[in-house]
């Protein structure tokens, strides 16, 4: 899991080296469209880890923290694309894709983390 959010971090970078540089608007949506991939993926192995600690009986205490994990990351992402629409060179169909499916998965996990708490 690591890995993927290690190179969802790489990609914003690169946007924001991007709009700092030659401000290429194909190589944003290039890499907006790979963020959505890499967040789709990332969702996957999150319901892997989560199904696996209900599996291996992880006390119910403490399933919200790993919850909360996993909304702080999609939080982090969902202040990173509010910054990137600031940037008119941005606005298009692959960041309110992106965006979207990043604010979904925030309300899905927080609702789970909810009916964890319950």
């Amino acid at each position: 899991m690591g890995m993927t959010v290690e190179s969802l971090k790489a990609n914003y970078k690169a946007i924001g080296d991007n709009l700092s540089g030659f401000r290429s608007r194909d190589k944003i949506v290039l890499l907006l469209d790979q963020l959505l991939r890499q967040n789709k993926e990332l969702d996957k192995k999150y319901q892997e880890l989560i199904q696996l600690a209900k599996n291996c009986d992880v006390p119910a205490t403490a399933m919200p923290g790993l919850y909360k994990e996993i909304v702080q990351f999609y939080t982090e992402q969902n202040k990173a694309l509010i910054d990137l629409y600031k940037d008119s060179i941005t606005n298009g169909k692959s960041i309110r894709k992106l965006h979207e499916y990043v604010t979904k998965q925030t309300e899905k996990y927080i609702k789970e983390m909810e009916n964890s708490l319950q």
